[in-house]
């Protein structure tokens, strides 16, 4: 553990080395899972893809936050291969998308996999309890957003393959999704209270709807939000928390780098609120799209790192009612432990989204994981 303010490694494993490659996967617009259940400490649950510049299997590794130690928890992964962009999928570069399938122009998934997508902001981990009964012994690795890409069987989305661990390391389809482009830029958050997956339906034009899947059923519908707020295309931290019974989100709206977006969604109101910020000398001084946020509900409020090597932790919360009373920035200064280095840049220079964690089990201590080739770190913070 470091001292408060300060920074260091947990232990010496990087993911890399658990998964016995050099992956790209936070390069390739993914972040993580959490899952609080698993282990002393919780566990990080890593995977990705997406393109053939920066494709990968589509296998999984947890990290334990106990021991500092990776593993696979899918491996090996189901074959793959190159598959053109003249399919319906989302990808504008005509690079083509990694698929689960190794025969050539066969346009189906495999049974009981995923493509190797960009998961973005939406790879969640929910306990057994979100969906019981199932032999999820160690939960659910769930993604809730849609890239346009085939579904087992057809053409169409993979909105929300779920994969159950601990068992069979198999991915199955979660529900009709619907046949429309999205590129998937989204965050999710798991709602305890409704048993719910909130996400956000990105597409391109400004929108103030969000998207659920029902975990009962996996019946999926949409709430358009009032308040006359809406938002496009983004990169953004969303978490649910249950004191407030609302989203929190933060985001970098598309081709604006605009770090100080902040939306409170009012889930039983059906209302989206923008609160007002007091920024001063404490905000993150150079929006970037390498940023990572999460809202913390121990603090009640975000944790925010701009993901470029600044030794300082941000903090923004609520100055009173968080939906309608203006949110303050203030930061910390971190400085390294035992010789450890600084806080690391973000890998790849694209959005972290939720790489930075709480560690609840730590006391004040998070957790970011920033690169694939070194150790994930702790930082020990004194919160607002």
């Amino acid at each position: 553990m470091p001292e408060v303010g300060q920074v260091r490694s947990l232990g010496s494993a990087t993911l890399n080395a658990g998964v016995g490659r050099s992956v790209k996967w936070w390069e390739a617009w993914s972040g993580v899972a959490w899952a609080p259940w698993w282990g002393t400490h919780g566990s990080v649950i890593a995977a990705g893809g997406g393109h053939d510049t920066d494709g990968e299997a589509n296998d999984v590794a947890r990290l334990d936050i106990a021991t500092g130690a990776w593993s696979m928890i899918k491996s090996p992964p189901a074959d793959w291969y190159m598959k053109p962009d003249t399919l319906d999928i989302a990808d504008r570069a005509g690079a083509g998308w990694m698929w689960a399938n190794a025969t050539v122009g066969d346009a189906t998934m495999q049974t009981g996999e995923s493509p190797t997508q960009h998961h973005y902001g939406a790879l969640l981990a929910l306990p057994e309890s979100a969906i019981p009964g199932l032999g999820a012994t160690n939960g659910w690795l769930f993604h809730a957003g849609t890239a346009a890409i085939p579904k087992n069987g057809a053409m169409g989305s993979a909105m929300a393959h779920k994969l159950r661990m601990g068992i069979d390391q198999q991915y199955t389809l979660h529900g009709t999704p619907p046949h429309s482009y999205n590129h998937g830029n989204t965050g999710a958050a798991y709602d305890s209270a409704r048993r719910r997956v909130w996400f956000s339906q990105q597409t391109m034009d400004p929108s103030s709807t969000l998207r659920y899947k029902d975990l009962d059923g996996a019946s999926e519908g949409s709430l358009t939000l009032s308040g006359g707020i809406e938002w496009g295309l983004s990169y953004d931290s969303i978490n649910y928390s249950p004191s407030n019974d609302c989203l929190v989100r933060v985001l970098q709206r598309f081709g604006v780098s605009d770090w100080s977006d902040l939306l409170v969604l009012d889930l039983a109101a059906g209302q989206a609120y923008r609160p007002a910020q007091t920024a001063g000398a404490s905000a993150p001084a150079t929006p970037n799209a390498s940023f990572a946020a999460t809202w913390v509900e121990a603090w009640g409020c975000v944790a925010y790192l701009r993901g470029q090597g600044e030794q300082k932790v941000h903090f923004l919360k609520p100055t009173g009612n968080p939906r309608t009373d203006a949110w303050a920035w203030s930061s910390q200064d971190i400085t390294t432990s035992g010789g450890e280095a600084a806080i690391r840049s973000s890998d790849g220079g694209n959005p972290a989204f939720n790489r930075l964690g709480h560690v609840p089990s730590l006391g004040n201590v998070l957790l970011w994981c920033a690169k694939a080739s070194e150790p994930v770190q702790l930082i020990h913070v004194t919160p607002p």
